[in-house]
């Protein structure tokens, strides 16, 4: 990632809150005129309340006008409420500027998490499949903090930290321009190590990073295959991987810390060195008469806090390098090409309806005059000459030239990678195809709105997706804002009422996560319901049955049949009775459509779908 880049993706961000970065910039005046105020109650109390130093300037006038100038009693009393003053205002304004910053900075992370969350969402299934989840979570949980970090580092600490330099440095100046440049001799050398620091620690956090996306990608991985991990009694052979793992992590964030450390440890050297020239030349002043104690005890003051400041900007380019390892993995995401977009000018899909011929019993909430409703009539589907591959070289379809009718029932046979998925993925437009065109009832699926094209498309997966949400929820995917009434004539069509109102709170019982309460039949029903909901005109079916036992087929058979109802269906078919409720069948090898016809007439082929026809005769369950 180029520098220019990182700072368009920080800009970005820091754009969206300049307002309030402004506000802090004002703020960091304030912290900078309490540090360079503060240990001027020291200098009164030493100087003039018990040393013999007269009060001169403006502190001699405001003084006398409140009538202690002349009683050391009085200074004294006078030094340590100004100094408990001045300490409690530090502090609060301190804490005030710390806690807004603290707060822009959490509007900074949720921004930039928000952004990449919604950019993931968009990237195609191919993206995910090479991209390790754990790697997805900590973009969004970790390197979404990076922007908020680099500003950190880049803007508000260096302008805070430089004010109160400048502010306490030109008060240091007032004192002892000899011991002033001691303090600042510690700039070379702190820019010297800062430099030299800066490449091995980004080398060392990018690592680091790594390891931790290898951990979170292992224990998701696990924790997705507990079944079969127990089952096959895996437990021990995970634990030796996880600790391999670990081991790997601990030893690299170790090295982060290692140089992090060394840093701290010389720049305190640097500091202390610094202190201890300043206490013996200031102490050879104060003998010989050329500095006063109380002018002493204030530089020494001055000093730890110009120390701090410079170990400040010190950890500045420790913290950018750290920052560059998110930033980086952040730009990677964000700029992820690997998605389908909108035309500039969307055509509209087409929207005609049919009258819909209802058989399905009647729920609760409809009646007699719901049954001359209408849904959106099948659209054809037509791959026209299509190419496409998910790596540059590497087809996987190869000039599919195929076309389904408005309302017909196609099944897709083939081997394990024979790119039947991919062919109906092409469908609701989850990637676009290298050469030809996928067209919906007569209409190039590029040219119309990513949200048309798949609003015209239901998907039935053989695990379908289950959130740790409500039966409503869960069912509302389908169709955001459809109101309780409309979820449960869905749920009844699917024949999901019975069970769901089983459940402890019926509707609005909360499912586990990947719907681990429910059977593989009920998780199958619900998804059958979201299908109702969508009333789409095209439903893909990715044999959702095949993981069933015979009476839950059959039930859902029922449900199926009714939601095919009319529309367009493409079926990957595994099974021979899903096949026998087709109008045609397609076969497909290696990308290639080698065999298209009705049962009867592939029957007669002796061919590839004969072979697969004999085969579950003989054994597969039908």
């Amino acid at each position: 990632m180029t520098r220019r880049a990182r700072y368009r993706l920080l800009s970005r961000y820091g754009r969206r809150q300049r307002g309030h970065l402004v506000a802090l910039v004002g703020l960091a005046l304030l912290p900078a005129a309490m540090a360079a105020l503060q240990p001027l109650p020291l200098k009164l109390f030493v100087d003039n309340a018990l040393g013999d130093v007269p009060l001169t300037g403006v502190p001699a006038q405001v003084l006398e006008t409140i009538g202690v100038a002349d009683d050391p009693r009085s200074l004294v009393v006078f030094a340590g409420i100004a100094a408990i003053v001045l300490g409690i205002v530090t502090y609060l304004v301190s804490d005030a500027t710390t806690l807004y910053w603290e707060w822009v900075g959490a509007r900074m992370v949720r921004d930039a998490a928000k952004d990449v969350f919604d950019h993931l969402q968009r990237l195609s299934p191919h993206y995910h499949a090479r991209t390790p989840e754990g790697d997805s979570l900590s973009v969004v949980t970790t390197d979404s903090s990076a922007p908020y970090t680099a500003v950190n580092a880049a803007l508000v600490s260096p302008v805070m930290a430089t004010v109160t330099m400048v502010t306490v440095g030109l008060s240091a100046w007032r004192l002892n321009r000899g011991l002033t440049l001691v303090l600042l001799a510690m700039t070379p050398g702190l820019a010297v190590l800062s430099r030299h620091l800066s490449g091995r620690l980004k080398r060392a956090a990018t690592r680091a990073r790594s390891e931790r996306v290898a951990v979170t990608s292992f224990v998701s991985q696990i924790v997705h295959a507990l079944p079969i991990v127990q089952a096959f009694t895996a437990e021990r052979q995970n634990l030796r991987a996880f600790r391999s793992i670990t081991d790997r992590a601990v030893d690299a964030n170790r090295r982060t810390a290692a140089l992090e450390a060394s840093a701290e440890s010389v720049a305190a050297v640097l500091g202390a060195v610094a202190a201890s020239v300043i206490l013996v030349l200031g102490g050879q002043g104060v003998v010989e008469g050329d500095v006063t104690v109380g002018d002493l005890v204030v530089f020494l003051a001055y000093a730890r806090v110009l120390d701090r400041q410079f170990r400040s900007l010190l950890s500045v380019g420790r913290q950018l390098r750290l920052a560059e390892v998110g930033m980086d993995r952040l730009h990677e995401v964000v700029s992820s090409d690997d998605r389908v977009r909108d035309p500039d000018d969307p055509v509209a899909m087409p929207t005609a309806t049919a009258p819909r011929s209802d058989t399905s019993p009647r729920s609760p909430g409809r009646t007699d005059d719901d049954r001359g409703s209408t849904h959106p009539r099948g659209l054809s589907v037509q791959w026209d000459h299509v190419t496409f591959g998910y790596e540059s070289g590497r087809p996987i379809l190869h000039d599919i030239d195929l076309e389904v009718d408005s309302g017909e029932t196609v099944a897709l046979l083939g081997r394990t990678g024979a790119g039947k998925s991919t062919l109906v993925g092409l469908v609701p437009r989850l990637f676009d195809p290298w050469e030809g065109a996928v067209r919906l009832g007569g209409v190039d699926v590029r040219r119309a709105a990513v949200a048309d094209v798949r609003s015209r498309v239901a998907v039935l997966r053989q695990e379908p997706l289950i959130l740790p949400a409500t039966v409503a929820e869960n069912v509302a995917i389908a169709r955001p804002g459809a109101s309780l009434a409309e979820i449960e004539d869905a749920c009844q069509r699917a024949l999901a009422a019975e069970f769901i109102d089983g459940l402890p709170d019926g509707y609005e019982t909360v499912l586990a996560e990947n719907g681990s309460s429910l059977s593989g039949g009920q998780r199958q029903r619900l998804a059958i319901a979201r299908a109702f909901l969508k009333d789409a005109s095209i439903l893909v079916l990715d044999e959702p049955t095949s993981a069933l036992d015979t009476e839950s087929e059959a039930l859902l058979v029922r449900s199926i049949e009714q939601v095919s109802e009319g529309r367009t269906v493409l079926v990957i078919a595994h099974r021979l009775s899903t096949i026998r409720r087709a109008d045609r069948a397609v076969v497909l090898e290696d990308g290639r459509v080698v065999e298209m016809g009705t049962h009867d007439q592939l029957l007669e082929r002796d061919g590839s779908y004969a072979r697969f026809h004999q085969l579950q005769t003989a054994g597969a369950p039908t």
